[in-house]
């Protein structure tokens, strides 16, 4: 009996999509009526005198070596006219150039989507000009494959080789273009070409940008029911392993990931992958598109150098790392997973590094390390998985990904499967603490209790999330939560705020009290009023805890406070005791940064706010009345630290002197150095600069005011704000 890999590796062997790797033609000749800057229009045949005339104007032809640009003789031989420099003027050329992609898009198999051809070059190959075999690269986002045209100049040789998969296609202009037409060849990007020799004459072509834009319409499925069919009692039939419960079948090509979505598959792959997705939804398995990457570095050989240049083209002659993994998972449909596997798990006809990497790169000697070659292999591949072991599969997932499922299956609600639904609950009951510095989203758990509509379920449950991840549950979903639940919701919370409580905790508590305030419902009319009355308590010990002297109150907390006063006035007992704990401190910043302004905001004024108001004032008048005074002459104090005791020695008879203000210390560079390290080490109201005259040069220390100013400065604050208060107080 044959084992799954040979047997759907059999079954997709026979799946074919519409289109060739190349498409080539030629066509009647169609005037462009091209322009070129600084030559004018062009004649046809193009004859050698104008072709001599373009290459005046034109640059060595250049090829991509990962992120560089470069000129190599050796490897490629051409000229080359920046698609910017052309221009055509006849109105006939557009339209001959839809009909060319028209059959570009049906050779290739891609009549359902919408391509644009976008020009890039003119290229120009005299005798002995050639470009050895290589692919072509992603020029813009969307980019797909290559259209070249021939233009009619008369030549021989320079045939076009494009290859893939073992496959050639030899196509050869110059049969065309000398009797007037223009040929036309498409092909995908990372198919291997190259261009042979010209022995005489001149080839001259325009290179376009195959450009994928949107679907038009989607790609008929009909021809695959078969295969689907097969693949269907296939994925049915198989025995589930745990240790390795995905499957991973790989496609024919290689993408980057900033260019793989299901319209950007070629050839076979679009219809393999379209059978597979339908055969999976049909034996109950879920299925997801991504990229396995293959990452290879190593040693080049020869050192990594070609002509004195760094070349990503060596051959990689020692490998001393290599991994395998699924980073990039195509868009949209139902989450990804985190799966382990090695290269005999995969399910493909070859091994990953049988073709060339799509991704080189290579970092020169650096230090005493390097060179190192590193090589890409990104395979497009489906990846499938029973939906009835999904819940032994999500338990085992790490918690971010536990919670894109549940917000997954959120949006499912009404059309679960018992499996789906047994897979949440399982992950619920699983561990969802974070062992990371990642901050997942906990809202998909409160979602899901909603949509549940079970109190039991709630109680046995629920209850317990939702303590524990209390503070990571957004407040809006904790109403909706409280609205769907109201009576158990409450039981949890007293729960909750019984046990040990920290700062956020408190926050987040707080603020669910303001908003349950706005959407309130009878059923906690007494809970709120109850909840409100353990505020000052809770608030007692956690400024005990901060440090009784140490504000521990924020704006937003401080604003929430106010806004329960107003929305549920409190007990003379409670304001009292409120105003007492949010002005255990008086530190300036938290009175002027924190206190204060939350009250100027208010557009109802209450009795808690009343209260903070007077201490507010008086601290501030107290603070006013002590309006700081000018130093009464230059002596400035010594600071007090124990370093820089030696240039501290130096200055110390100038910071006592009342009568001087400036010090000149005229010394070595090192030593002026180490008297700046001191100033600057520390607060003092002194500023110096390099007096570069003479040698050595003078450095000059001068006495400032700058603490008088600092201090006038926060003075002046501190007035414009009393007189802020006193104003919306007597308003």
């Amino acid at each position: 009996m044959l084992d799954f890999k040979t047997t759907i590796l059999s079954i997709l062997k026979d799946i074919t999509g519409e289109g060739s790797f190349v498409s080539h033609r030629e066509a009647p000749f169609q005037f462009p009526g091209l322009e070129v800057a600084g030559i004018g229009e062009i004649s046809y045949p193009i004859n050698p005198v104008q072709v001599k005339s373009l290459i005046a104007k034109a640059n060595k032809a250049s090829f991509g070596k990962g992120s560089e640009t470069i000129l190599d003789p050796k490897v490629r031989s051409a000229w080359e006219l920046e698609g910017s420099e052309l221009n055509f003027t006849e109105d006939g050329w557009n339209d001959f150039l839809n009909t060319v992609l028209n059959i570009v898009k049906k050779d290739l198999g891609i009549e359902s989507y919408e391509v644009k051809a976008s020009l890039y070059k003119m290229l120009i190959y005299e005798e002995g000009d050639f470009f050895l075999s290589h692919k072509d690269s992603e020029k813009e986002k969307g980019m797909f494959g290559t259209l070249i045209l021939g233009l009619p100049s008369r030549h021989i040789g320079g045939e076009l080789l494009v290859r893939f998969d073992g496959k050639q296609e030899s196509i050869n202009f110059a049969d065309a273009t000398n009797n007037f037409k223009i040929p036309h060849v498409a092909f995908y990007a990372d198919c291997e070409h190259e261009i042979k020799p010209i022995t005489s004459g001149y080839r001259v072509c325009l290179v376009y940008n195959l450009v994928q834009q949107k679907v038009a319409n989607a790609i008929k499925m009909a021809p695959l029911e078969g295969h689907v069919a097969e693949l269907v009692e296939l994925f049915k039939s198989e025995k589930y392993d745990p240790v390795k419960p995905a499957k991973i079948i790989l496609l024919g090509h290689q993408y980057t990931p900033e260019n793989f979505s299901m319209q950007s598959l070629k050839l076979n792959d679009r219809s393999k992958a379209e059978a597979l997705i339908r055969a999976a939804d049909k034996a109950n398995y879920y299925s997801k598109m991504a990229l396995v990457t293959s990452y290879i570095s190593g040693t080049p050989q020869g050192g990594g150098y070609y002509d004195d240049e760094i070349d990503e083209n060596a051959k990689m002659e020692e490998v001393y790392d290599e991994s395998l993994s699924i980073e990039h998972w195509m868009v949209g449909g139902s989450p990804s997973l985190n799966i382990q596997f090695d290269e005999e798990d995969l399910v493909a006809s070859f091994h990953l590094a049988d073709d060339e990497p799509i991704v080189k790169e290579i970092e020169g000697y650096m230090g005493n390390y390097g060179p190192d070659l590193m090589h890409w292999y990104h395979y497009g591949a489906v990846i499938v998985w029973p939906k009835t072991r999904q819940a032994d599969l999500l338990v085992e997932q790490d918690t971010e990904t536990k919670l894109r499922w549940i917000s997954y299956y959120n949006t499912l609600d009404g059309n679960l499967t018992s499996e789906e639904i047994l897979a949440v609950e399982a992950v619920l009951l699983s561990d969802l603490e974070v062992k990371s510095h990642v901050n997942p989203d906990y809202n998909p758990i409160v979602i899901w209790l909603i949509n549940k509509k079970d109190s039991c379920y709630f109680l046995a449950v629920g209850s317990t999330l939702l303590q524990r991840f209390f503070v990571k549950i957004d407040i809006n979903q904790l109403v909706r939560l409280a609205d769907a639940y109201p009576a158990d919701f409450a039981e949890t919370i007293n729960r909750l705020i019984s046990g040990s409580i920290n700062l956020s905790l408190f926050e987040h508590f707080l603020a669910l009290l303001n908003d349950l305030l706005s959407n309130q419902k009878i059923e906690l009319d007494n809970w709120l009023a109850d909840q409100s009355k353990t505020l000052p308590p809770i608030l007692a010990v956690l400024i005990v805890n901060g440090g009784f002297k140490k504000p521990v109150i924020k704006k937003k907390t401080w604003r929430d406070l106010l806004n329960l006063d107003i929305k549920l006035p409190q007990s003379q007992a409670w304001v009292e005791e409120i105003t007492r704990l949010v002005t255990t401190s008086r530190e300036r910043n938290y009175l002027n940064g924190v206190l204060v302004p939350e009250i100027l905001a208010l557009n109802d004024k209450t009795h808690l706010s009343d209260k903070v108001i007077k201490i507010c004032l008086q601290e501030l008048q107290q603070r006013v009345n002590d309006k700081p005074q000018p130093p009464l002459n230059w002596s400035r104090a010594l600071p007090d630290t124990k370093s820089h005791k030696g240039q501290w020695a130096i200055l110390e008879h100038f910071l006592q002197s009342p009568d001087r203000s400036v010090f000149e210390y005229k010394n070595k560079q090192h030593e002026r150095g180490e008297l700046e390290n001191a100033i600057n080490s520390v607060s003092i109201d002194l500023k110096f600069e390099t007096i570069r005259k003479g040698s050595p040069h003078t450095l000059r220390i001068t006495k400032t005011q700058a603490g008088y100013q600092k201090e006038m400065q926060i003075w002046d604050e501190d007035v414009v704000l009393l007189i802020q208060l006193k104003g919306d107080v007597y308003d």
